[in-house]
């Protein structure tokens, strides 16, 4: 495993290590090294515990030198070390400033004292720490010190390939604004092995202190961008665990090549290596962490995961060599004596094959889907990283980067055009990741084509327009029977879909706009003409609330292809099928949604915003449709009664001078534009009162459940979101914590095994928790995302809990239902108190409560939808001093899902067309293969073998 970490201009370290230059002396000094030399009979070939590397530690006059610390500190600070500054700000030191709100007044720490940090400085540069499998420090723990030796060089040439591979991809800037990307000649870094973790059980890993200087290849030192590491940190990490495999084949270990498989036995699109012999439950019994946080958490109920984590963390001091492996060879036998046969010693290990060269690599085709699962675009990087996990003990580094160049060469593969950047970002030689070429299978180009020359055609389907009088009269009487009348917008969209459009109708609605009553009159307009109506959405809890509020059958995507493909639904002529938030809906399923609609001669509406949450899946069948054929647009949004939240929801909608929403693709808009967009949302919010600024995320996450459980308001009329998985469980916690003082929730807790999509976690309950189904349980009659009240927990007579759960709904047949289970029968649960953003959409509600501390998952869709969930009350973000620096930046930044057609072809492809939609069949005819050199020619039909 390979982590990333920056070190700040004081050198510390982001995960609580401390002073990194004392961190990386804190090893051991000479027992490993001098094994090494010793069984090598060579005593040249020993390498220090820290060491230097790099491909600029020759020209900085440290390779082959013993590491100090000054030396260290000095090149921390941006100087060589004759004192020459490598770098515009070398030797700017850090200042102390007392940490304020925004009314200027102190923040206090948990002990009331005041709050400090640190600002600027030249930044020393980044810890990359890279981990041997657990497998392997396994191996080390068991092995005598000649072959302790041999796996520690194993480790270390993998490290050198990781490395030297992460230094090939920096770059450094250069030009007025660093608009220019140049490559450099290297970098330079300080490594360090450990070998113990904090609880002292064998862990091989060795940090790469990477500092933040770099010399271009004009010869001129500076700093680099950081992004390239970050970029190819996944591909690295594969890279060293191929190098790591073949390494320890060669010390004589058999290597298995494992499937992973879901929680039900079925077999995953992952592999992983592992040394024959060595169990993944022999790994965990010597890795006691986890149970340590598990035991911490069980005696104190009301603990956070954090928590937990912090109270079992010990300072990691690691004692002499020889101590630790006595320590090691305990815990082994003790292990082995309470678990026969689990244990085996290296001699029974190298007497193991190994099934490595008999599971054979995945196909072209299928590592082709995988690349594709969630973008229409890969990278070479993310060729490397699944080539690496796909051929991991069979091939080294160096063959699996061979292996790269002969698939990318294929002739199932088109070359797209490298991810676009606006004209005022551009210089003349942009970064990596703006002008290298990315890749795309030829079939993912035909789907999209396929979407557009459908679309196209359906116009001409006039038999599944309505009579206009039909329509005017439906429109009438709908408005006679509501009393109001339809704005102009929704009274053209509503004619748009019934009357202006053959097979195929696109409507766009602007969170809040109305999309339900534009749907309620034009599904009254065609069942006027004796038209049947069938709705889908993107999740089953979805589905349920578009039947309940449309009145039209529903199920999801997933669930109607699935019973279309077996023949249980058939659409007829002139049925009209509404897809909901189609901009969720990802190239594959739309467009075979639209096959399905097409061959039934029936009318399919897309109806969605594709500025809200994007697909999850490859590319976007909305974008490109609506795109394809144009659309009707809602606009006037309705949702949020307050004119100040309805300026802010209007905010977050890029429009043009007429104050029209604009049409936005990846790399339309500048950083200017980018940082001025967020500028006015940020202000917006400010001038609300929408916005609390902390001084720790901890804080932040405390605030927003207090205020959470401090409203009066039920929290059915409440939502509570962040970002990430992880921020959800310790909300969950941290709420369920406050109810359990505040006597809302019994303070007695069961725990069992719960299943949550591919995972499984220990889930406490108790009496009056509220709950959410997360599996589809006909049985019960739940769907994912049933929401329920547990009322009452006992312990069931034949082993798991026997509950029963209120049943919390909108629809009056639901609400109220009590469900009665046991957790060994059914166990798909979780807390249902906050949500991640994702989840939430469709959603409103007239209180939020928005923790947003995770700068990496912040940008402008998960804000607007965050925020327009927002009905009648008040929305509030919970946001730290860190995150709110950059937070205009965040707020303006758009991460629309790109599309083939929308990226166009490379010109290395074929000469790129004029505008999006003219001449598609033109451009596919001309999608011709690259001109392959002889012998790419030959492995055209390339087959994942060694």
């Amino acid at each position: 495993m390979m982590n990333l970490t920056r070190i700040d201009a004081r050198g510390n370290h982001g995960k609580g290590q401390g002073n990194v230059f004392n961190y990386m002396m804190a090893t051991e000094g000479m027992a490993v090294d001098q094994a090494t030399a010793y069984y090598a009979n060579d005593p040249s070939d020993a390498q220090q515990n820290t060491r230097w590397g790099g491909a600029l530690a020759e020209a900085l006059g440290v390779a082959g030198k013993a590491v100090l610390k000054a030396d260290m500190e000095q090149l921390g600070k941006g100087f060589a070390l004759d004192g020459t500054p490598l770098c515009r700000n070398a030797g700017a030191e850090p200042r102390r400033v007392v940490k304020r709100d925004r009314r200027g007044q102190v923040r206090l720490d948990d002990e009331g004292k005041p709050m400090e940090a640190w600002e600027g400085g030249h930044r020393v540069g980044f810890d990359l720490t890279i981990s041997a499998p657990g497998d392997v420090s396994v191996a080390f723990a068991l092995a005598n010190d000649a072959e302790r030796a041999g796996i520690l060089r194993a480790h270390r040439r993998a490290c050198a390939v990781a490395m030297d591979y992460c230094q090939s991809k920096a770059e450094t800037r250069r030009g007025q604004g660093g608009k220019e990307a140049m490559d450099v000649e290297g970098l330079v870094w300080t490594a360090a092995d450990h070998f113990a973790n904090r609880n002292l059980q064998s862990d091989l890993h060795t940090h790469h202190l990477v500092y933040g200087v770099t010399r271009g290849v004009d010869g001129k030192w500076g700093t680099f961008d950081a992004i390239e590491l970050y970029n190819h940190q996944h591909a690295a990490d594969r890279l060293y665990k191929a190098q790591l495999y073949r390494e320890m084949a060669m010390l004589g270990y058999g290597i298995d090549r494992l499937r992973s498989k879901d929680l039900d036995g079925r077999e995953g699109a992952d592999t992983h290596a592992r040394i024959a012999g060595i169990s993944e439950e022999l790994v965990t019994l010597l890795k006691t962490r986890r149970q340590e946080i598990l035991d911490y958490t069980a005696k104190h109920p009301g603990a956070s995961h954090d928590d937990a984590c912090k109270a079992t963390r010990r300072k990691k001091h690691e004692p002499a060599f020889p101590e630790l492996t006595r320590d090691w060879k305990t815990t082994i036998e003790r292990v082995a004596h309470e678990n026969p046969g689990l244990v085996r010693s290296t001699e029974e290990l190298k007497q193991l094959s190994g099934n490595a060269n008999k599971v054979a690599p995945k196909s072209f085709e299928e590592v082709l889907s995988r690349l594709h699962e969630t973008e229409a675009m890969f990278r070479e990087r993310d060729v490397v990283r699944e080539l690496g996990m796909e051929y991991m003990g069979q091939l080294d580094a160096s063959e699996v980067m061979e292996a790269v160049e002969r698939f990318t060469a294929q002739s199932g593969l088109v070359r797209v055009q490298a991810e676009r950047l606006h004209d005022d970002d551009r210089g003349e030689r942009p970064a990596r990741r703006h002008r290298e070429d990315r890749f795309a299978a030829d079939w993912m180009v035909d789907w999209e084509a396929d979407i557009v020359r459908r679309a196209q055609a359906r116009q001409a389907e006039e038999a599944l327009k309505l009579p206009a009088a039909t329509v005017d009269r439906e429109v009438a009487a709908f408005e006679s029977k509501n009393g109001f009348h339809l704005s102009d917008e929704q009274r053209e969209s509503v004619r748009h879909l019934t009357i202006g459009t053959g097979g195929l109708g696109v409507l766009s609605g602007l969170a809040g706009t109305g999309k339900t009553t534009v749907a309620a009159v034009y599904k009254q307009c065609f069942e006027a003409e004796g038209r049947r109506l069938f709705g889908v959405a993107v999740s089953n809890k979805a589905a349920m609330k578009l039947e309940e509020e449309s009145g039209m059958p529903c199920m999801s995507v997933a669930k109607l292809l699935s019973e279309v493909k077996k023949g249980k639904v058939t659409f007829q002529a002139h049925d009209v099928v509404v897809l909901d938030e189609a901009g969720m809906v990802a190239t594959d399923d739309t467009l075979k949604l639209m096959k399905h609609c097409q061959t039934a001669r029936c009318k399919l509406i897309l109806q969605g915003d594709s500025d809200q949450l994007q697909p999850i899946a490859a590319g976007s069948g909305f974008a490109l449709a609506k795109r394809a054929i144009g659309d009707r647009t809602l606009s006037e949004i309705r949702r949020q009664t307050h004119p100040l939240d309805l300026a802010i929801a209007r905010s977050l909608y890029e429009r043009d001078d007429q104050g029209r929403v604009k049409n936005v693709r990846r790399g339309d808009r500048s950083r200017a534009e980018t940082l001025a967009m967020g500028a006015r949302i940020l202000s917006g919010l400010e001038a609300r009162g929408c916005i609390d600024v902390f001084g720790h995320a901890s804080h932040a996450l405390k605030s927003a459940v207090d205020d959470y459980l401090n409203s009066p308001r039920p929290l059915s009329e409440k939502l509570l979101l962040t970002h990430s998985r992880a921020e959800v469980a310790a909300l969950n916690e941290t709420v369920r914590a406050g109810l359990k003082k505040n006597g809302a929730l019994d303070n007695q807790d069961v725990t069992f095994r719960a299943r949550i999509k591919d995972r499984w976690q220990d889930l406490s309950l108790a009496r009056r928790d509220r709950v959410m189904f997360t599996a589809t349980n006909d049985d019960l009659g739940v769907v994912n995302g049933t929401e329920g009240i547990v009322e009452s927990i006992r312990e069931g007579k034949k082993g798991g809990f026997d509950l029963v759960v209120r049943v919390e709904a909108s629809n009056s047949k639901e609400d109220g239902r009590l469900l009665r289970f046991n957790t060994a029968e059914h166990n798909a649960l979780t807390h249902r108190y906050a949500m991640t953003i994702h989840k939430a959409q469709g959603q409103g509600k007239p209180e939020i409560y928005h923790v947003a501390t995770n700068l990496g998952m912040l940008d402008q869709q998960s804000a607007l939808v965050a925020f327009t969930r927002l009905t009648s009350g008040h929305y509030r973000m919970y946001t730290t001093d860190e995150v709110f620096e950059r937070l205009s930046e965040r707020l303006g930044m758009e991460r629309h899902k790109e599309t083939v057609l929308d990226a166009r072809l490379s010109k290395q492809q074929l000469p790129l067309q004029s505008t999006f939609v003219d001449g598609i069949d033109a451009l596919l005819q001309k999608l011709k293969p690259i001109a392959l050199p002889p012998q790419a020619a030959r492995q055209k039909s390339l087959t994942l073998t060694p």
